[in-house]
């Protein structure tokens, strides 16, 4: 992920935790990512300032296609990435 850093002001970030991240499953109904898998609990952005972090996310789904999901605090959709399982 590239952040455009012309987006943010020199004292606000972006923050994405696990409560950002939804999945799919083709022919299911939405599950939300589930806490405490591996790494950091949450990716944050500041303007000019380095991240690097990793993380692991897993969902409460059969493997399996369907569609991944990087959701807003109010619930819009931000991205989505298909998932061929």
């Amino acid at each position: 992920m590239v952040l455009d850093e012309g987006a943010l002001g020199p004292t606000s970030s972006l923050s994405i935790g696990y409560g950002n991240w939804q999945f799919t499953p083709n022919g299911g109904t939405a599950v939300d990512s589930d806490f405490g898998v591996a790494g950091a609990s949450s990716v944050t952005f500041s303007q000019g300032q380095p991240t690097t972090v990793n993380t692991v996310i897993a969902f409460d789904a059969a493997r399996g296609p369907g569609i991944l999901a990087l959701v807003n605090s109010d619930g819009s959709v931000l991205a989505t990435w298909p998932i061929l399982g």
